[in-house]
């Protein structure tokens, strides 16, 4: 990998990396700013300015590139986004970490001067390759970065917290998974034995396992997820259902029919059963 794409594959994946650490935690620090709860206005208006003006510079900074190079304008880009995090880091006053985002978008709208970068220093039978690579270098940065906003997090600490104790749940949880299994079997649609929460229904067929979980969502309003290969060896397609403990046996009568009904109407019982 030469040093040009090794510089444009890094700016890339730094803005990507300062947003995904950015924006989970910028609620807290707009409530610490502003002193309350109020800060919606705020909130929105600091991503409003921020698209607004990667909207308008974009252009504008890939005219500068061709004028001044890719380089300087991918550095001039890095540079902005070092001065809104100082800004947003160290300003007690509302309106500046504003114009910091603004500064922020501005030189962020990069991704037209590191297109035509690439276009520079790739062969035409490489390009294709190479903004696969700069699709997936962003990707990755919000991937491994995002962390989760501190309500999801304590609800999800809290809900941990309380099943390391109770097993109401967990019992709750195998009798519905049960209670779906011999529903299903009185219903005579073939089921895979196992002993997981996870209850397969066998298809044996990619292209009708898939019209099934259509099928299910549009006309019944209910998902569930197909399983095709390479997932499962072909001839062994199936649909997965996971049964949760709030489900209720209206539901699971509701989810029966709807299978009933499919399966009547396309023949699938007789073939899943030879």
């Amino acid at each position: 990998m030469n040093k040009a794409l090794i510089v444009i594959l890094s700016t890339v994946a730094l803005d990507a990396i300062g947003a995904g650490l950015i924006f989970p935690i910028l609620p807290d620090l707009l409530r610490e700013v502003t002193g309350g709860d109020d800060f919606g206005f705020l909130y929105g208006l600091m991503l409003s300015v921020f698209a607004i003006m990667q909207f308008v510079f974009s252009p504008v900074l890939g005219a500068l590139s061709d004028r001044f190079g890719r380089r300087p304008v991918l550095l001039l880009s890095l540079a902005g986004t070092l001065i809104d995090y100082l800004v947003m880091g160290l300003s007690p006053l509302g309106w500046v970490l504003v114009v910091g985002r603004a500064v922020a978008g501005i030189t962020s709208a990069n991704m037209a001067v590191a297109s035509a970068y690439i276009t520079d220093i790739t062969p035409a039978a490489q390009r294709a390759q190479r903004f696969g690579t700069i699709g997936a270098v962003m990707s990755t940065g919000f991937i491994f970065t995002t962390s989760l906003p501190p309500a999801v997090a304590a609800g999800a600490a809290a809900s941990i917290r309380h099943l390391k104790t109770s097993g109401e749940e967990r019992a709750r949880h195998q009798e519905r998974v049960a209670k779906v299994r011999q529903a299903l079997e009185a219903a005579d649609i073939p089921t895979m034995p196992n002993d997981s929460h996870i209850v397969p229904v066998m298809v044996c067929d990619p292209v009708l396992c898939k019209g099934i979980s259509d099928t299910l969502l549009d006309e019944f309003g209910i998902y569930v997820q197909p399983i095709n290969y390479p997932t499962v060896a072909r001839g062994t397609e199936r649909l997965r259902i996971t049964p949760s403990p709030l489900h209720t046996d209206a539901d699971i009568a509701r989810l029966v029919e709807a299978l009933t009904t499919i399966w009547g109407r396309i023949g699938l019982r007789q073939k899943a059963a030879e």
